[in-house]
């Protein structure tokens, strides 16, 4: 991992700690997000944090693939699932889902996306990219390409001004939000210190801290 300033170092492994208990409490009501607790082993991996990777383990003890699908809306019949003890992320595996990125390697990447919005956002063509986008996440894929632009003001004055749902203005104010982590803007730490959520936020805050790509698409909308 790179050398990161002590305070970035700090606030990851503090993200990540408030990840961690926020999955034991859930453990200990009997509900457990499977998935959200493969992305915490594989922050814990990727900030050479053993400990925590165990406890995460403890929270998936006893149950089993089968598991990922209870109470999920998906296709997969359930009898035809082979339950297996829930393996979570390797640091290679973790490396691999999180790689390390500039913010100009993320701009070469999102260059080749053949999405005709996004080019055109990247362009520097925003009418035409609004003109372009056919439905509400390419709206939202504007809006976090701008703050992957470092444009911060103009991706929220962006989504603003569109008439989209709430969790999609909400979810480029969380790309600004990362980018800033990401380039270890000044006074962001202080931000973050007011934060005691715990949840899948504090895990993409994690990750952008020490420089990694939060979710496997990023920016852009995984749903």
């Amino acid at each position: 991992m790179p050398t990161l300033p002590t305070e970035h170092q700090t606030e990851a492994n503090r993200q990540l700690q408030l990840v961690v208990e926020y999955l034991e409490s859930l453990a200990h009501q009997g509900s457990v997000n499977l998935f959200s607790a493969r992305d915490a082993a594989a922050a814990a991996q990727l900030l050479e944090r053993p400990d925590l990777v165990r406890r995460v383990e403890a929270t998936v003890a006893g149950l089993t693939t089968k598991d990922l699908y209870r109470n999920a809306i998906t296709n997969v019949d359930p009898s035809t699932i082979t339950p297996r003890a829930i393996d979570l992320p390797t640091f290679a595996e973790a490396d691999r889902s999180h790689p390390l990125c500039t913010p100009a390697e993320l701009l070469t990447k999102l260059r080749k996306i053949e999405q005709p919005s996004l080019q055109l956002c990247l362009r520097d063509d925003i009418s035409g990219a609004t003109a372009a986008a056919t439905c509400d996440r390419e709206l939202e894929d504007i809006g976090s390409t701008l703050a992957a632009m470092g444009r911060f003001e103009d991706a929220a004055a962006f989504i603003a001004a569109q008439a989209v749902e709430d969790f999609r203005r909400d979810a480029v104010h969380s790309v600004i939000l990362l980018e800033k982590c990401r380039r270890q803007l000044p006074g962001i730490v202080e931000i973050l210190k007011q934060s005691q959520s715990g949840n899948h936020g504090s895990l993409s805050v994690s990750l952008a801290l020490i420089g990694r790509l939060p979710w496997i698409c990023y920016p852009l909308a995984d749903w």
